[in-house]
């Protein structure tokens, strides 16, 4: 899975609670895309704007 990182690896980078993590994603209405397994995988344009959204929430 090149460019794709799961919850945990996302979590690890943002410093988060996969719970926040799942706020922000309503709050952004981010459409998370699932690999096999139906696990949310993240691309980098997907962090790139949640870590937007928490800069501005500061």
């Amino acid at each position: 899975m090149n460019g794709h990182l799961t919850v945990c690896q996302v979590c690890q980078r943002l410093h988060c609670h996969p719970n926040t993590l799942k706020r922000w994603e309503k709050r952004l209405s981010l459409k998370v895309k699932r690999d096999y397994r139906n696990y949310r995988i993240y691309t980098e344009d997907d962090i790139k704007r949640i870590e937007s959204y928490i800069t501005q929430e500061k």
